[in-house]
């Protein structure tokens, strides 16, 4: 008899923690369900590449093909929603206007990809929101002001002609990479992703990079550096425009064709293999000093 009780007890408590967990899964699917909804009406003005129920547009985003993505952009001008599962999604933009609306407002940053670098970054402008965030960019905005970063622009110019010199007194591989080590992950990984596929855009299309190689000309005159020419608000913004243009006035830029470039979706888009160019040293009668 008492044994009887004892598993009618258990049995009843058993029914009642499985019916709890139930309801709390159905609750969270939907959940999930509605988030899906709400995410499909307010995408469903862009266009986008098919995507799987479930998968999304993983394949889209891992088969690396630099073809597939161009093929994408052509297809979808502007930007697409890219699905990842079927619960989250992004919005790859690549016009510049449309980026431009994007990064002038404060909307709240989503903690999908950034709760990941907490651990190794802690909480700083890159994963802060609110009132913690304003207070750390309002301390931090006087170190990027005109004035500071304008005595920056000959140290990132000396920086780029030694590395352009190829000569004894550059770094080795060794000093790269141990300088290297020194920046902030953040800074140096988008800086470089972006000089590296700016370079590779110009050398696809020759006759832009010429347009900027004479622009670059026009303002430097018989200038054989780069001082302070209102090139940036930003310091990477700098650093970026300071880089590619001393590179593109003593370079002509062409694509390897034996060795395009597959993209790898990180948190940035990066090279998986890196940007193969092949570079030609301007004559001295095409350098803008020897120019009247």
């Amino acid at each position: 008899m008492e044994s009887s009780w004892l598993e009618t007890r258990w049995a009843r408590s058993f029914y009642l923690a499985f019916v709890f967990c139930l309801a709390l899964a159905l609750l969270q699917l939907i959940k999930l369900y509605l988030r899906r909804q709400r995410l499909l009406r307010d995408l469903r003005h862009f266009p986008a590449p098919p995507a799987h129920w479930f998968y999304g547009h993983q394949k889209l985003i891992q088969n690396g093909k630099m073809e597939k993505l161009e093929e994408t952009v052509e297809k979808y001008p502007s930007a697409f929603p890219c699905w990842i599962g079927p619960f989250q999604a992004y919005f790859i933009i690549y016009d510049p206007d449309y980026a431009k609306t994007f990064l002038s407002r404060s909307d709240p940053k989503t903690q999908y990809l950034y709760r990941f670098m907490t651990t190794c970054l802690g909480n700083g402008l890159l994963s802060l929101n609110g009132p913690k965030w304003f207070l750390h960019r309002r301390l931090l905005t006087p170190g990027f002001h005109f004035n500071i970063l304008k005595t920056y622009v000959p140290v990132m110019a000396q920086s780029v002609n030694t590395m352009l010199a190829e000569n004894g007194d550059s770094f080795s591989d060794t000093d790269v990479r141990s300088e290297v080590n020194t920046f902030m992950f953040a800074g140096h990984d988008t800086l470089a992703v972006s000089l590296s596929w700016l370079l590779y855009c110009l050398a696809l299309n020759p006759e832009h990079q010429e347009r900027c190689r004479e622009e670059i000309r026009s303002i430097l005159g018989d200038a054989p550096s780069i001082t302070w020419n209102c090139i940036g608000q930003q310091y990477a913004m700098v650093e970026l425009k300071v880089a590619t243009a001393l590179i593109l006035l003593n370079f002509k830029v062409s694509p390897d064709t034996t060795r395009p470039p597959e993209f790898s979706n990180q948190i940035i888009l990066k090279p998986k293999n890196g940007v193969h160019l092949h570079l030609e040293k301007l004559t001295e009668c095409q350098i803008p000093r020897c120019n009247d």
